[in-house]
C-alpha cells in the first residue's frame, strides 16, 4: 500500500499502478502476462504500457519478433522520479521569470476595446436591455425626432430600476437638454449615441442597426464631453463636476 501511495502521488492511476507492479514480479514479459498478473484486459494493458512508456517508466525490445517489456527498477524508478521533480523546479523557476511578463501582455488584452455589433429590431432590442444593468446616469447624444413608438414599457422599466437619463437632442434645430428616469430617452430616436459604465453605444433605427464599444477610457472621455456640454446648457459660463453623475 506504502508503494501504491507514492506512485499515485506521481499521478499514477489505479491501473498504472496494477501493471507496473505486476511487472516487477515478472520482469520482462509480453503483454498478455502482464495483463493477467495486473487483472487487467490486454487491450486496456497495451493501452497503459503505451503511456508508462511514453513516460519513460517502461522500456520495451524484441526477442525473436515477440515485443518484451520491462520496467524501471525501484532504484532506477526513483532516479527517475527525482529527475522528474527537477524538471518541474526548473519549469516552476522559468514559470516565475515569465509569468509577470504575461501579465502584463494580458491587461494590455483586456485594455484593448472590445466591439459588439448588432442589427435588426430584436439586435437594437438586446442593446436597450443592456443598458437596464447601468450603474450610474445613462448619458444619450441625440439628432434626429422622437417618434411616437417611444412611448414603451422600456421607459418605465428604467423609472422602476431607477436608472436616470440625460439627454443632449438637436431634433429641433437647438441643443436640448432634459433629465429623467426613462423619460423621452433612448427608444425612438434616431440616430443616437449613449454611454454608462465603460460602454459607448450607437444606435440607428433607420438601419436597424447598433454597435457597443466596450473601453473604460474612451467611454470616460466621451462622458466628459457630454457633461461639459450639458453643464454649459443648463448652467452657462460654469464649470461642470465631470464625470460625477
Amino acid at each position: 500500500m506504502e508503494v501504491k501511495n507514492l506512485l499515485k502521488k506521481f499521478d499514477f492511476s489505479d491501473k498504472e499502478v496494477d501493471v507496473y507492479l505486476a511487472m516487477l514480479q515478472l520482469g520482462p514479459a509480453v503483454a498478455s502476462d502482464i495483463a493477467k498478473g495486473a487483472g487487467i484486459n490486454r487491450s486496456t494493458t497495451y493501452v497503459i504500457l503505451e503511456m508508462l512508456s511514453n513516460r519513460k517508466v517502461v522500456t520495451s525490445s524484441e526477442r525473436r519478433g515477440v515485443k518484451m517489456y520491462n520496467p524501471l527498477s525501484p532504484d532506477q524508478l526513483a532516479k527517475h522520479f527525482a529527475s522528474v521533480a527537477k524538471q518541474y523546479s526548473e519549469l516552476a523557476d522559468e514559470a516565475k521569470r515569465i509569468l509577470p511578463k504575461l501579465k502584463i501582455e494580458t491587461r494590455k488584452e483586456e485594455a484593448m476595446p472590445k466591439i459588439s455589433f448588432f442589427q435588426g429590431d430584436q439586435g437594437i432590442k438586446s442593446v436597450y436591455e443592456d443598458a437596464l444593468g447601468s450603474l450610474e446616469t445613462i448619458r444619450t447624444f441625440a439628432t434626429g425626432e422622437q417618434s411616437l413608438k417611444a412611448k414603451t414599457n422600456y421607459q418605465e422599466v428604467l423609472a422602476k430600476k431607477n436608472i436616470k437619463v440625460r439627454l443632449l437632442s438637436s431634433a429641433k434645430g437647438d441643443l436640448q437638454a432634459t433629465e429623467g428616469k426613462g423619460s423621452s430617452v433612448l427608444y425612438g430616436l434616431a440616430p443616437e449615441i449613449s454611454v454608462y459604465d465603460n460602454k459607448i453605444v450607437f444606435v440607428s433605427a433607420k438601419d436597424k442597426s447598433a454597435l457597443i464599444i466596450e473601453n473604460e477610457e474612451f467611454a470616460k472621455a466621451l462622458k466628459r464631453a457630454f457633461d461639459a456640454s450639458w453643464a454649459d446648457k443648463k448652467n452657462p459660463g460654469t464649470s461642470p463636476a465631470l464625470g460625477r453623475a
